[in-house]
């Protein structure tokens, strides 16, 4: 008799147990949503430094092209290499090349002027049907000897507010 007493049979949910479901589903669906934002925006730097990657090495191959025509053509192997001011210059798949403009000397960088995205799909300085992105690339080709210049290409862009930056050296040699 006492046991039946003390003793009572729960029927229902009480107004604690719904408020603490609600709160451990709350944390979970937050959870899970902080999760796929955190791993957006880190697909979105992996895909930005991938590009970068590719239009830093496409900055030395364009530098490697100029070599490479200049040779070709009978000319001094750094001829326009060595019109690239110091403080940078900006070149793109055409400069020196026979689609490109005839030119004598390379463009200055401008920190002002993005590379531009063009309805191939190449990046490009053109404003002609093109889009600006969000990169730059500034190339600093500096002559340590009459057989060796050193080729730096630097790709930056900004995300979110944060600036982003990569960078490729490489020495290119009067092999001829």
């Amino acid at each position: 008799m006492l046991k039946g007493l003390f003793y009572r049979k729960e029927e229902g949910i009480t107004l604690i147990e719904v408020i603490v479901s609600t709160f451990i589903l709350l944390v979970a669906i937050v959870g899970s949503y902080l999760a796929f934002t955190q791993i957006f925006i880190a697909n979105s730097s992996v895909s930005d430094r991938l590009v970068a990657a590719y239009l830093a090495q496409e900055g030395i191959e364009v530098v490697r092209n100029i070599r490479d025509t200049n040779w070709v053509s009978g000319s001094a192997w750094d001829n326009l290499l060595v019109t690239c001011p110091s403080d940078g210059c900006q070149v793109d798949h055409k400069t020196g090349t026979i689609e490109g403009s005839p030119i004598s000397s390379l463009a200055q960088y401008n920190d002002s002027v993005p590379l531009r995205i063009d309805n191939n799909g190449f990046y490009t300085y053109e404003e002609v049907d093109s889009t600006p992105t969000k990169f730059k690339r500034k190339i600093t080709i500096t002559s340590s000897d009459a057989d060796k210049s050193d080729v730096l290409v630097d790709v930056m862009w900004a995300d979110r507010g944060q600036s982003y930056s990569f960078q490729v050296e490489e020495s290119l040699y009067n092999w001829k």
